[in-house]
């Protein structure tokens, strides 16, 4: 199986509202470089055109995700 690269970040920010009241804001980007992930090649006898070569990939696509909390 061929190595996999995935790459993620994240940031956060917590902000006091009072002393006792907080807003969190998450956020998180998945796959950031936006990398294509392919699965082994076929190894099949039967169709010798594909043999070898890479016919499936699994990607998890780009995604930016944003979150809101209040913490009380």
């Amino acid at each position: 199986m061929p190595a996999t690269w995935n790459f993620d970040f994240s940031l956060g920010k917590n902000f006091a509202v009072t002393e006792r009241y907080h807003l969190i804001f998450p956020a998180e980007m998945l796959n950031v470089f936006n990398l294509v992930n392919f699965a082994a090649p076929s190894l099949s006898l039967n169709s010798p055109t594909n043999f070898g070569v890479f016919t499936t990939q699994f990607n998890q696509a780009w995604r930016f995700l944003l979150g809101l909390k209040f913490q009380f």
